[in-house]
């Protein structure tokens, strides 16, 4: 597939006084689970036992362009409670939550921190920012995270999340954090 995106997170986090570091890229349909046990993709060793088996999972939004974490112990029965998972001091026990470059994810006692999210078009080697992939967009009316999409949503609700995607909201996606827009050619 010419156009086809590929994507790769990196996560950073202290074990043991040891910086740790790894980068995932995510398989279409398929979550980066994160967690003790030995099984998940990202396995933290953590011998308080703060953090879940499994815990979290990541995934690629393709058509928003962003990672999204998912508290993967929140359909637990009781007496069992969900263990939260925390993304820059908010809890996140249902929802999911859009991640960007310098977010803090604390999982019972660790702390991760995503050090960089990449995004290229395969065959291109170029890298992409929202921005970049297409153009104009428009945003939907969510105050966190809204969505990014096609002009011609433009006045429907967003099929992400419902929210009216106004006509006022015509833009073009922020650029990464940390880079400096581009002057228009």
């Amino acid at each position: 597939m010419e156009n086809e995106i590929l994507c790769q997170l990196t996560l950073e986090w202290t074990e043991a006084d040891r910086r740790r570091s790894q980068t995932v890229s995510p398989v279409p349909s398929k979550l980066v689970t994160i967690g003790r046990d030995p099984g998940c993709d990202v396995v933290l060793h953590d011998p308080t036992r703060s953090v879940s088996g499994i815990h979290a999972g990541l995934y690629w939004d393709p058509k928003t362009l962003s990672f999204h974490i998912r508290n993967l112990t929140r359909d637990r029965l009781p007496p069992k409670q969900p263990n939260p998972v925390w993304v820059n001091g908010r809890k996140i026990i249902q929802e999911e939550l859009a991640l960007e470059t310098n977010s803090q994810i604390q999982l019972g006692r660790v702390v991760l921190s995503v050090k960089s999210i990449e995004v290229a078009r395969r065959n291109q080697g170029d890298p992409l920012s929202r921005g970049t992939l297409d153009t104009l967009r428009v945003r939907c009316s969510r105050l966190e995270n809204p969505h990014y999409l096609p002009p011609e949503y433009q006045g429907q609700n967003c099929p992400y999340c419902g929210h009216l995607v106004l006509s006022a909201t015509l833009v073009i996606p922020p650029p990464e954090v940390g880079k400096a827009p581009q002057s228009p050619a």
